[in-house]
């Protein structure tokens, strides 16, 4: 498969880039400018990969790098990047230790449990979220309500607080500084059907997680390739997704190749996890996902896990490149009735609104805004898209009940 050519001379640069961080490439094609370079780094801004962008022009002949003021500001934002990791690897080891007290299982999903799949030099580099902590008991079906009653009760003790509860999660002030959510499970399916099959195969699955050395539980790599490709297919659908999940998914498909030439576990089978994904509904989402890893970051054929599909892989690369991060930079052309700059789309059940902005004008706002934005992918991803109105009352009852207790 022929690899991906941009025609935009600042997308081409930021591409290459990435290519060069991940080893899959050793220079530019061509030297940027300084007005160049600016943009360049407001592309690695709007999809969060300001610090492995900034590793990779270290690689570069001193007279290719960005002017000097410029990679100042890069480099010290990289420094305070590699804090906020050391940072949150702490306070994940506390929240485990928390959880761990109150007789709960845990385990960290997707940022600071992906740092591990990195390699070396880049492993602090990636810029981090909130904490993401998975909390379960081992009696407990597929985030019950009984086990989701029993971690808000526990969350609103010890934290004092009635943080907002959502369809998957709730907000829990541990840390002055790093959000932190609990989820009852790991992800969801807008389709309610599918949602029942998530939950089952979690529950089936729960004990695929490992310790590590820094003290907070991560998944296992079989059951963190699956979650990934949800929590992609979810974002994807109802607000956008960028580079850096892309990145967390690369380094994991690599992790999982070693697995499997050193093991006999069929888990880890390439074959087995494709079919996995295509019984639990994301056969299409991950032939996307597959085209973007080989032509875009030039990933080797052999990590790959099925055959890629160029038509559904570029109209995912489209909204990545229109949304960046978790679809933050939509412009207002996507989005009429908002403000003519870029301004952060709202997440679809997080519950969270402007002080002087109703509750109920809010909602509304945000359930056209994701219904407009899943509508463009109607066509590819039927099954899903079709159900994001039912979501949103869900995530509307949901949070409104919680809000009563």
């Amino acid at each position: 498969m022929e690899a991906y050519e941009p025609t935009n001379r600042i997308t081409k640069t930021f591409i290459e880039l990435l290519q060069i961080a991940l080893g899959n490439r050793k220079a530019l094609s061509s030297p940027c400018t300084d007005e160049e370079w600016e943009d360049v780094y407001d592309v690695a801004k709007r999809q969060a990969m300001t610090g492995i962008i900034f590793y990779a022009i270290t690689q570069l002949p001193v007279e290719e790098m960005p002017p000097v003021k410029l990679k100042g500001i890069w480099a010290m934002t990289t420094l305070q990047i590699e804090e906020m990791n050391k940072r949150m690897c702490r306070e994940c080891s506390i929240a485990t230790e928390f959880f761990a007290e109150a007789g709960l299982r845990s385990c960290i999903l997707k940022g600071q449990s992906n740092l591990f799949h990195y390699p070396n030099a880049l492993r602090m580099l990636r810029i981090p979220g909130d904490i993401d902590i998975w909390t379960f008991k081992e009696s407990a079906q597929g985030g019950s309500k009984s086990h989701r009653s029993d971690i808000v009760r526990l969350v609103w003790e010890k934290t004092g607080k009635h943080s907002e509860v959502t369809v998957h999660h709730i907000e829990c002030d541990l840390f002055p500084k790093t959000a932190v959510e609990v989820h009852f499970v790991p992800s969801f399916a807008i389709n309610p059907f599918m949602d029942k099959k998530y939950k089952r195969w979690y529950d089936s699955h729960k004990n695929e997680v490992m310790s590590t050395k820094a003290g907070y539980n991560i998944l296992d790599i079989h059951f963190n390739l699956v979650f990934q490709m949800m929590h992609i297919y979810r974002h994807l659908l109802l607000e956008g997704i960028g580079f850096r999940q892309l990145t967390d998914l690369y380094f994991t498909l690599i992790r999982r190749s070693n697995k499997a030439e050193t093991t006999n576990d069929r888990r880890y089978d390439k074959g087995f996890i494709f079919q996995e994904l295509c019984d639990l509904g994301m056969k299409r989402i991950t032939e996307a996902v597959m085209w973007i890893l080989q032509s875009v970051l030039a990933m080797d054929e052999k990590h790959l896990l099925c055959t890629p599909s160029e038509k559904y892989g570029r109209e995912m690369l489209s909204e990545i490149m229109r949304g960046g991060n978790f679809g933050k930079y939509y412009k207002s052309t996507d989005t009429p009735f908002l403000p003519s700059q870029h301004r952060p789309k709202k997440k679809a059940v997080a519950g969270k609104k402007k002080s002087f902005i109703s509750k109920k004008t809010a909602g509304f706002r945000d359930f056209l805004e994701g219904c407009k934005h899943g509508s463009r992918l109607l066509t590819s991803y039927p099954k899903e898209v079709l159900w994001i109105p039912y979501l949103y009352i869900k995530a509307s009852f949901v949070r409104n009940y919680w809000r009563l207790q």
